[in-house]
Parts: C-alpha cells; sequence; structure tokens
C-alpha cells in the first residue's frame, strides 16, 4: 500500500461549502473576498490553504519567512484577481508552494493535482496516489460520501471503500476495514494503515481525530469482536470533522424530510400540491436566513459552521413535525383566540430579546475608550444583525402566510379548521427557533 494522506486537507473540503472559507464571510467586503464566499470551490481551496499555511507555519524554522510570504501573495497574487478563473489558478498555485513547506522533508507528499474553476468530475487514481484536494470537494455531495451513508443513492459499502481507496482518505479506509465495510474485516491491518499514515504525516498522530483512530484500532486489535465504529460518534472529535458531520446531518435529514414531504403533497389536490410546493420552498428559504442569523452570532471559529447546520436542521426537523401531526395524523390544536394572539405577542418579544441580546454582546466594541474603527464595527455588526433577523423574520412570516392559504383551502373541502392550528404551531416553533441561540 502507498503513503497515505490524512484527509484535513480534504476534510475542510468536506464541510459545508458556504462555511468553507477561513474568513468570515458575513464580514466580506472587498470583491476577492466576496468572490470567495460566492464560490464553492473557492471557499473549499481558501480554507485548505489555511489549514496548510497553518502547519508550515508549525514546522518552519523562519516563521517571519512564512507570515510574510502569505501576506505578499494575498496582496499581490490573491487581491490583484478579478474573477473567479484567476483567484483558482493563484490559490491552486500557492497551495502547492504551502504544502510543500508544511510536509515533512522525509516524507514529502505530492501536491494535490489542480482545480479547475468549471469541472467537479472525480478522477480514479491508482492505489498508491496520494489524495487530490479536488477529489475531496463538494462534502455531502462527494460520491464517496454518498455511497457510505446512502445520500441520494443506496448505501454502498463496497463502492464507498473503493472511492475512499482511490482517492487514499485514510481515515475512512481505517474505519471501514476496522468494521468490516466493503471490505473483510482486519484489525492488524488498519493498524498497519494507521501507522503509515502517521508515519508519512506524524503531525497527525497527535490531532484529536487521530488520537481517536488511534483508540479504536488498539480496542480492536485486542478484541476483534468490538463494536462497530461510528464515525461521526466515535471518531469526530475535532470542529472540523464535527463541522463534516453536521453536514453529513443536515443532508440526511433534508433526504428523510423531503421524501415524507412529498408523499404529504401526493395527498392534495393539483392545485393544493401547487401552493405545497410554494410552501416548501419558501420554509427553504427561511430556514436558510435562520442558519446565517445564527452564523452572525459567531464571530470567528469553525465551529461556526456547525452552528448554521444545526439552526437548519431544526427549523426543518419543526416542520415536518408539523406537517406530520395536521396533514397526517390530523392532530389540531384546539387554542382560543385570545391564546393565539398571546402566543403571537410571545414571538415579538422573543424577536426583540434575540436582537437587545446580540446589541449587549457587541457593547464591548462602544466603550468610551473604545476606538473609532472599534465603534463603527460596532454599528455595522449590530445594524447588519439587525438586517439579517429582520430579513428571517419575513421570510418566517411568509412560510406562515402560504401555509394558512393552504390550509384554508383544505378547510373548505373538509371543513376543518387547520388554519388556526398551523398558525399557532408555527409561532411557537418559532419562538424555539429565535431563542435557540449560542448564548
Amino acid at each position: 500500500m502507498g503513503r497515505l494522506s490524512w484527509i484535513l486537507v480534504g476534510w475542510l473540503a468536506l464541510l459545508p461549502a458556504t462555511h468553507a472559507a477561513s474568513f468570515d464571510c458575513a464580514k466580506a467586503a472587498t470583491n476577492v473576498e466576496k468572490l470567495i464566499c460566492g464560490d464553492s470551490q473557492l471557499s473549499q481551496l481558501d480554507s485548505a490553504l489555511s489549514v496548510a499555511y497553518k502547519h508550515a507555519l508549525q514546522r518552519s524554522d523562519d516563521k517571519q519567512k512564512v507570515v510574510q510570504g502569505q501576506r505578499l501573495w494575498i496582496k499581490d497574487v490573491r487581491n490583484a484577481c478579478a474573477d473567479a478563473v484567476c483567484l483558482t489558478q493563484a490559490y491552486n498555485a500557492r497551495l502547492q508552494q504551502v504544502q510543500v513547506m508544511a510536509s515533512p522533508p522525509a516524507m514529502l507528499l505530492a501536491a494535490p493535482a489542480p482545480v479547475t474553476a468549471t469541472s467537479n468530475r472525480q478522477s480514479t487514481t491508482s492505489a498508491n496516489t496520494p489524495p487530490k484536494f479536488g477529489n475531496l470537494r463538494g462534502g455531502a455531495a462527494h460520491p464517496c460520501v454518498n455511497a457510505y451513508y446512502g445520500i441520494g443513492e443506496p448505501t454502498d459499502y463496497t463502492k464507498a471503500y473503493q472511492c475512499f481507496k482511490e482517492q487514499n482518505v485514510a481515515n475512512f479506509i481505517i474505519l471501514m476495514t476496522l468494521n468490516g465495510e466493503g471490505t473483510p474485516k482486519d484489525p492488524e491491518l488498519a493498524k498497519k494503515t494507521m501507522d503509515m499514515w502517521f508515519q508519512a504525516e506524524p503531525w497527525a498522530s497527535s490531532e484529536v481525530d487521530g488520537n481517536a483512530i488511534r483508540n479504536a484500532v488498539a480496542q480492536h486489535v485486542q478484541d476483534p469482536n468490538s463494536p462497530r465504529v461510528d464515525f461521526c460518534k466515535d471518531l469526530a472529535e475535532s470542529t472540523y470533522s464535527m463541522g463534516f458531520c453536521s453536514g453529513v446531518d443536515e443532508q440526511l435529514q433534508k433526504q428523510e424530510s423531503g421524501d415524507s414531504l412529498r408523499a404529504i403533497g401526493d395527498s392534495f389536490t393539483p392545485p393544493q400540491r401547487a401552493k405545497w410546493n410554494e410552501v416548501l420552498q419558501a420554509k427553504e428559504r427561511y430556514a436558510k436566513l435562520e442558519g446565517d442569523r445564527i452564523l452572525k452570532q459567531y464571530e470567528d471559529g469553525s465551529i461556526r459552521g456547525v452552528a448554521y447546520d444545526s439552526q437548519i436542521m431544526l427549523v426543518r426537523g419543526n416542520f415536518d413535525q408539523l406537517a406530520s401531526e395536521v396533514f397526517v395524523n390530523h392532530n389540531l390544536d384546539t387554542l382560543t383566540p385570545d391564546e393565539r394572539k398571546q402566543l403571537d405577542s410571545q414571538m415579538r418579544a422573543a424577536y426583540q430579546t434575540d436582537i437587545d441580546d446580540y446589541v449587549e454582546g457587541q457593547s464591548y466594541l462602544d466603550q468610551s475608550n473604545s476606538s473609532a474603527d472599534d465603534k463603527q464595527k460596532y454599528a455595522k455588526n449590530v445594524a447588519d444583525y439587525k438586517q439579517i433577523a429582520a430579513d428571517s423574520q419575513q421570510a418566517w412570516e411568509n412560510l406562515a402566510k402560504l401555509l394558512a392559504e393552504l390550509a384554508a383551502d383544505i378547510d373548505k373541502t373538509k371543513g376543518t379548521n387547520m388554519v388556526a392550528s398551523i398558525t399557532a404551531d408555527l409561532t411557537q416553533a418559532r419562538i424555539g427557533e429565535i431563542k435557540n441561540s449560542p448564548g
């Protein structure tokens, strides 16, 4: 077996693309930053370069030289680009340079193949070829991940194992060898693979995910009948891998949700089904805006992507439960008009409290001794958050309106009172979603 490279660079590429950039996209100001945040491939490249740069700093005896080189590249190369093609070429070239600096001299791994600005097609490589960054883009849309988790296709461990093997993704090769998924169960071979990986990239052995894999391998070598290893439950300890897992969970939930919501739509008349499709589109828009609102509450840190996914999943889960209760189980709410009015007031109060809490959290920038730049940052952050919160609230109100229109049409034919029930349930869910903040 050839040398194996850890998935770290590819790992960030497995994160949800919207949040893969190394900086806060909510604060993107320049044309280059906006281009990066608006292009999933560029976002992935930016994150991969950030990780490689950090490891280059760790290994360099002249850290100032590394820092200065990166600053000059950003100023003279990256920021001189005017379009995505130029940025893609610049990032590909810089990534190869930095990865050379970040690799152990005795175990230098080949730099990743260039990522094109137009193609996501997977290429086939031999078992001895180090991983190619471009082949690991796409998060839960990645073919290896799809086959392993059954996203958009039936779970196929044989296909997934071969895919991960071709791309030398050490984490999943070890995992699947321990579990006997797509390949015979062989703890000793998993240990050999792990040892080769850690020899090729010593830094990986001290990472939290590396430690988790080491423990899992040791347990299975000692007792081959140990329970199956679940990547997200047993091995994902870094914020990067947790971000990957939240992305997988989000896609699986969306897939399961889509099946159940389509089944509900099939029970409607054609006009009602058309309205239902509008409702589902409005729900997705609201979910994404809620994710943006939560994202804004995190100024930095890779956990931001996890929080974003979690909020979207919360919104979708609440909607799925509401739809099932009302349209499938016909469990209708019995609140009085006054109680529903009180519920609406509680929602408005929660909305204002959330904004007030954000403003208070940013107040450290607006002290009497704060600099002019900090005060300006404070004003911008507050204005941006208020706008994001308002957009999310408006999207929710549009969702509630469309859902009420659909329910009213059904009420005419069935003599029910779905409108009142749906409005109350949706409002209760909205209160919980507003309050679901990092604090």
